[in-house]
């Protein structure tokens, strides 16, 4: 039997971190939520996920250097991150990709796109 995947949640907003641990958990998956980039970023090196949701927008260190530095350190370089943002994807998805970030999807987003792109970079489904 397969492990659940590990799936690292990393978005100031506590309700949208809230309700996507909900959804997480109910796909089977293993979920370790933290609201803050600095923290976060310490929490990725110690945990090793198999994929990142990272928001871009947050006080202090945002998602764009948080997604920088674990690109940059070989410990966490190959962590899949996808962004979870409210900005549009227009604008956002080509800056996320420069810093590494593996996949984009914009809030509100639909639970099977969630989902769909976890299992595609993050491995097998639970």
């Amino acid at each position: 039997m397969n492990r659940p995947l590990k799936v690292v949640v990393i978005d100031d907003d506590r309700e949208v971190v809230k309700v996507t641990e909900l959804l997480l958990k109910s796909r089977g998956y293993e979920t370790v939520v933290v609201h803050g980039g600095a923290a976060g970023l310490e929490l990725v090196r110690g945990q090793m996920p198999d994929v990142v949701l990272l928001d871009i927008m947050m006080p202090g260190m945002d998602g764009l250097e948080v997604c920088r530095r674990l690109k940059s350190d070989e410990r966490t370089s190959s962590v899949p991150v996808i962004f979870v943002t409210a900005l549009d994807a227009c604008e956002c998805a080509e800056t996320a990709t420069s810093v590494g970030g593996s996949g984009f999807l914009t809030k509100p987003f639909q639970p099977t796109e969630l989902f769909a792109m976890i299992e595609e970079l993050g491995g097998t489904a639970p």
